[in-house]
């Protein structure tokens, strides 16, 4: 049976994932907080984020696949290095995030069942989600990337 968790990862995508951002890392000393994430950017970043949380999904069920912690935090640093890119800090990146998840439930849910759907995954059945894995991995898309078979 699935896990709360997956169906937590599943349900906020987004919003679980974007924590992980220090302001530092992001505001140049000195410089203003007052910069707020473009629709471009917030779009961009859904889309990463997005992708990490069905990774998660399958990780968190599936017993031949664990989560790639490295391909996550280099993924964590590119949404960082795009908020630098828009002199965005990160605090802001959060909460245009937090937003942008808030506005875009309708979205988010119809993505999270186009992405069930045309992988055929039964919430129900981890081979399921084994399978999802499997063809993303093979696909090379960025869930397959975060993906790393147990060994």
């Amino acid at each position: 049976m699935i896990r709360i968790a997956s169906v937590c990862i599943l349900l906020t995508l987004v919003g679980c994932n974007a924590s992980n951002f220090s302001d530092a890392a992001t505001r140049e000393p000195g410089a203003p907080r007052t910069a707020r994430p473009s629709a471009d950017l917030l779009e961009r970043s859904y889309v990463i984020l997005r992708d990490v949380a069905f990774a998660k999904a399958i990780a968190n069920d599936c017993p031949r696949y664990r989560l790639n912690t490295a391909q996550e935090r280099q993924t964590e640093e590119r949404i960082r290095v795009m908020g630098r890119a828009e002199e965005v800090p990160a605090q802001n990146l959060r909460s245009g995030l937090h937003n942008f998840r808030l506005s875009e439930r309708a979205r988010i849910q119809r993505d999270m069942i186009n992405w069930i759907e045309t992988r055929d995954v039964v919430l129900t059945d981890p081979a399921t989600l084994c399978a999802a894995g499997d063809v993303e991995r093979a696909e090379g898309t960025l869930v397959g990337a975060h993906l790393i078979p147990r060994g």
